[in-house]
């Protein structure tokens, strides 16, 4: 099933870059998780992720996310692993929408590695995301914090919850250097695990500094990640990590 959707949304969007290309697609697409790629002492790490608006008047969104972890340092350079993340979630904006205020509604969401056999692992959620910023008087940085609670189910190859919690936190501070560093932030994300799945000790915790020199929209930003705990993905997700990466997101 996410082979197929790989592959009709990479022949949409090469439809859209053939026959729109003097004029942009009628659906909107724009950026949804951080995109970037890192390298670390033993592996790479890559993140591309964008959602989909099919109609403007509907706040219903699609959304797509995809996570490999590279072993570039070998001989023939093997993805070790590849996650894809499809998921379709309904937006309910309280306040104005310039208030980054919202709960996020999933309606249906889905993760695995497409592999067979022992190496296969696969989920699916339901879940609830609120997010909302505070904007410091007088200043030009802002921080955002956001908390999704889900409910697993589907389970392939994975205890689904042993390694990801029953939840997921965000905290990012935005510009805090000021308005002569171009635009930069620093972003934490932490979930709990353990037999309890909801032991913050037995989860995982990122944290990633960026840092754009321009606010010119092509210059790439500079991605610093620190990494510790499980479930950083889904084939070695009951592996205990902690990785220092370096590298470029967009």
């Amino acid at each position: 099933m996410t082979s197929i959707l790989l592959s009709l949304i990479l022949s949409i969007t090469t439809a859209f870059a053939y026959i729109d290309e003097g004029s942009p697609p009628a659906v909107k697409i724009s950026p949804y998780k951080p995109t970037f790629f890192i390298v670390g002492k033993n592996e790479g790490k890559g993140q591309f992720s964008l959602k989909a608006r099919p109609a403007e008047a509907l706040p219903l969104y699609v959304g797509y996310t995809q996570l490999m972890i590279w072993d570039i340092y070998k001989s023939s350079a093997p993805m070790r692993d590849i996650n894809f993340n499809p998921e379709l979630f309904y937006r309910i904006t309280i306040g104005d929408e310039k208030e980054l205020r919202w709960v996020d509604l999933g309606i249906f969401e889905h993760e695995s590695n497409g592999l067979n056999g022992n190496s296969s692992r696969s989920w699916n959620r339901a879940s609830a995301r609120f997010s909302d910023a505070y904007s410091f008087t007088g200043l030009t940085t802002k921080l955002q914090w956001s908390i999704k609670a889900w409910v697993p189910y589907g389970c392939e190859g994975t205890t689904c919850a042993r390694f990801r919690g029953l939840f997921e936190a965000t905290l990012s501070l935005e510009n805090f250097f000021g308005i002569g560093m171009g635009e930069n932030d620093l972003n934490l994300r932490f979930y709990p695990g353990g037999a309890s799945n909801l032991n913050l000790a037995k989860g995982g915790q990122e944290l990633t500094f960026r840092l754009r020199p321009s606010k010119a929209s092509y210059v790439p930003l500079f991605v610093i990640q620190l990494f510790h705990g499980y479930g950083e993905n889904m084939l070695n997700q009951d592996r205990e990590v902690l990785a220092l990466r370096g590298g470029i997101g967009f």
